[in-house]
């Protein structure tokens, strides 16, 4: 049986394939569709998909520091 971390995160990565989410995308809008579905899915009790969007923001933060 999948983790709760493997569960946020593939079921992250299906709504922002629905929502058209690709790295081509600039960081800016990657960023805020993530925090927008983050924000969404903790609010509506699905906290694993919110810990994913974080660490995808954070992972984007990071690129943006170095780039």
């Amino acid at each position: 049986m999948p983790d709760t971390k493997e569960v946020g995160c593939a079921a992250l990565d299906e709504i922002l394939a629905l929502l058209g989410y690709t790295d081509a995308v600039p960081s800016h809008e990657r960023y805020t569709l993530l925090s927008a579905v983050a924000l969404f899915s903790g609010s509506n009790g699905r906290p694993e998909i919110a810990a994913s969007g974080e660490n995808k923001m954070a992972a984007i933060r990071k690129e943006n520091a170095n780039g």
